[in-house]
């Protein structure tokens, strides 16, 4: 019955994890960095810093991750490079009931780097809160609420956008948290239908150290 809901928490929603880690480049960066480890049941991207272990669900495979982005494994790290308007993702996951996804998407933001350290993402998504939801609201979503929220990963504070809208009269929940890595903006996004679980899972997840 949900089985329709895997496309709209892959594409339509994002929340951002970003690390302030060494600085990394938009020229410099490679497919199999972008797209992190599978082992088992945990996820680890050395080059985001972070990690994360779900048990019971489906990560995508290389081919899911290229049908979702629509471009081809080779052509990746290429399209993350020149790109300041598109979100590629790296990585999604899903429950077998698909009540629960998680994603993480990347953007180039080289050209406002300065600007985002300078202003911080706090401010940046207080500021982008109507936005948002204009978005979700254009793209057929009914009773939309976003506001600021934040969660603390492995001791620190991610900000990011928190809300719920409808959609076919389901309650969907969604918590997208922002950081800035280097020249690219990392949305980590947790969505769950039916009731809001997105900080537990959001727990799940972890910085590398």
């Amino acid at each position: 019955m949900f089985s329709k809901f895997r496309k709209p928490a892959a594409v339509l929603l994002v929340i951002t994890l970003v690390l302030m880690m060494m600085p990394v480049q938009a020229d410099t960066i490679e497919t199999a960095d972008l797209l992190g480890t599978i082992t088992g049941e945990t996820y680890e991207n050395s080059f985001l810093g972070i990690g994360c272990r779900l048990e019971g669900w489906h990560y995508y495979t290389d081919e899911e991750i290229e049908e979702t982005n629509q471009i081809t494994m080779e052509n990746l790290a290429a399209e993350i490079r020149k790109l300041a308007s598109e979100n590629i993702a790296v990585m999604v996951a899903e429950t077998a009931d698909s009540l629960q996804n998680v994603n993480i998407q990347l953007r180039n933001v080289a050209q406002y780097t300065s600007v985002y350290n300078e202003v911080g993402l706090v401010s940046i998504a207080q500021s982008s809160l109507d936005q948002f939801k204009e978005s979700l609201e254009a793209s057929g979503m009914n009773d939309v609420d976003t506001h600021l929220d934040s969660v603390n990963i492995s001791g620190e504070d991610i900000p990011g956008i928190g809300g719920s809208y409808t959609l076919s009269s389901y309650p969907i929940y969604f918590m997208q948290l922002w950081i800035l890595r280097g020249d690219f903006l990392v949305y980590l996004t947790a969505t769950t239908i039916l009731e809001d679980q997105t900080e537990e899972v959001l727990s799940h997840f972890y910085l590398l150290p």
